[in-house]
Parts: structure tokens; C-alpha cells; sequence
């Protein structure tokens, strides 16, 4: 859920001075601030998301995002009828993963297993991530059937810390767009972030502490199947996107519009939008010594 950036740096000490203070402030006002490991899943913890899939826009479909700015409160739990699917992520060291000795550098494994129920076989992926002070990097994927992990393209990194109010640009970011379960886009995104609030989220998993990313981007995409067939084949898409992040857990919801428009006048456009909540959770036990009431209650971080 989400996508990576540009990195950012400060070469002027007036500038860097003006993050510290943006920094504290944050801090004092009980704003969650969140780091590269603030958004890393610990080794042992596992995440259970419900995918909800809807025809048309968000304001026709009735999903409400609710409101920008600070201290707000966000409710992520009220039902909606659509086709749903389920995501359950487990935080892997690599002996714990298939292929353990292929990706030298991968310092943990993201397993993750989709399950919908349309009666479709359930279908798993791995992803090997690098650990990095300035923001983790996926360095390759392997489904449950593949011989080898394939290499994906380098993401940009967003800049760090992430804090309320912070906005910056992805360009020509690879994307995939996945509109219902089993059915994805392959294309590529100009996307523009900010950080529009902070608050309270309550998913059936629980409450938690939060920033919001609200994303706009748009770019070209491939029909599956379709990648020889030149425009036949092609669509433009608008997407907008808004995902709440928690420290410790990263996005915990999201919520996301794509508007296609395909080349092929012969195709008619089309709006579809997802709804993801977290739904369960599992931490390790040195984890759950810290309640989550007290990470609730500002910038304290879990102790991983």
C-alpha cells in the first residue's frame, strides 16, 4: 500500500535548522513523526487486511475519508458491499523464506498471501527488503511457484522524517494497479504527496495513532495481456489514493480511486475503487510489553 520517492537532502544550515524546529514541534504536540523503522514490519508480526472492491467513484460508492488537519479522527470500520478479498502479511527473516541464500543483501522477507472469496485459489508472494536508515528498499519477489526471486526496478524514497505537513513528488515511479483481485494494471505514475492530517484511526483491529498521505498521480497503463497491441492496449489513469500510516505497523488503511481512460475509443472509461482496513494483528511478544495505549498517546516508538 503506497508508493516511494524522491530523495530529499537540506544543504543549507537555515533550512536544516527550520526541520528541527518543524521536528519538536511535532513532538511536543503529540504528532506521530515516523522514521524508516517507525514503517517496518517486525520479524514475527502479522497483518491481516480486507480488500473491498467497488465499482464507481467514492463520493457515488458513499466512502467517506474524512476530514484534513490536526487531531481528527478517522473511523475505518463501518461495512460496504463489494467483492472482498483478504491480505495476511508475516515479517520473515530469510531462513525463514524460500530461497534464502539467492538475495545476499535482503535483510528480512515480507510474505504475503491473498485469499478472496470467490472460491479462487489463494495466491502468495515474497519480498525481499533491504534495510535502510532513510527507508527500506524492496530488492526482489518470488511467488510461492517461482525457481528463482525476480529483481525489481529501484523506487525513490520518500524524505525523512515523515510529519504532518510534508509533501513532495514521485516521478515516473513503476505502479501496479490492482482493480480487483486477480485483475492488475502494470504502468507507470507522476505522482504529487502530502501529508494532509494526523489523528486517530479506528479499524476492526483497534485504534491507532496516525499520519495520512494523500496522493494524486497519474500516468500510463497496460491492459494484461495486452503489451504488444501498442495504444489498443493502453490506458490513462488518474488515481488518487489516501492511506493512514501507524508507527510500528505502517498503513493500517487506504483508501483509492482509479479513473481509467482507454486510447482504444472502442473501450469505455471506467471508475473502480478499494477499500483496504486492517482487521487483525499480531506482534511479537518483547512488542506487546508496550500497549498499545501508549503508543497511541504520541511519538514514543516500539522497540524494533
Amino acid at each position: 500500500m503506497g508508493w516511494r520517492t524522491e530523495n530529499y537532502g537540506f544543504a543549507k544550515p537555515f533550512f536544516g535548522l527550520c526541520l528541527l524546529t518543524l521536528f519538536w514541534a511535532n513532538v511536543v504536540l503529540g504528532q506521530p513523526v515516523l522514521e524508516a523503522v517507525d514503517l517496518r514490519l517486525p520479524i514475527g508480526g502479522r497483518l491481516r487486511f480486507e480488500s473491498i472492491f467497488l465499482p464507481g467513484p467514492l463520493a457515488q460508492i458513499g466512502l467517506d475519508v474524512g476530514p484534513v488537519g490536526a487531531d481528527r479522527r478517522f473511523d475505518l470500520t463501518a461495512s460496504h458491499g463489494g467483492l472482498v478479498s483478504f491480505l495476511e502479511r508475516v515479517g520473515l527473516t530469510r531462513g525463514e523464506a524460500p530461497f534464502p541464500q539467492a538475495i545476499s543483501r535482503a535483510d528480512y522477507v515480507l510474505s504475503e498471501r491473498v485469499e478472496t472469496t470467490g472460491g479462487a485459489a489463494p495466491s502468495q508472494v515474497f519480498i525481499f527488503v533491504e534495510r535502510n536508515a532513510l527507508g527500506d528498499m524492496v530488492l526482489a519477489r518470488a511467488r510461492a511457484q517461482d525457481a528463482e526471486p525476480v529483481a525489481v526496478e529501484t523506487t525513490a524514497l520518500p524524505p525523512l522524517p515523515i510529519i504532518f505537513g510534508a509533501e513532495w513528488n514521485d516521478l515516473d515511479q513503476p505502479v501496479v494497479l490492482v482493480l480487483t483481485p486477480g485483475v492488475e494494471l502494470a504502468g507507470r505514475l507522476n505522482t504529487a504527496n502530502r501529508v494532509d492530517a494526523w489523528g486517530q484511526v479506528a479499524t476492526p483491529a483497534g485504534e491507532f495513532a496516525v499520519l495520512r498521505l494523500h496522493q494524486v498521480g497519474s500516468g500510463r497503463f497496460t491492459y494484461p495481456g495486452l503489451e504488444e497491441a501498442g495504444e489498443a492496449g493502453q490506458l490513462d489513469a488518474r488515481v488518487e489514493t489516501f492511506t493512514w500510516l501507524a508507527a510500528g505497523l505502517g498503513a493500517v488503511g487506504q483508501i483509492q480511486e482509479v479513473q481509467l481512460d482507454p486510447l482504444d475509443p472502442a473501450r469505455a472509461p471506467m471508475t473502480v475503487s478499494r477499500f483496504e482496513r486492517l482487521v487483525e494483528l499480531t506482534v511479537p511478544t518483547a512488542v506487546t510489553q508496550r500497549t498499545w495505549g501508549q503508543v497511541k498517546r504520541g511519538p514514543q516508538r516500539l522497540p524494533w
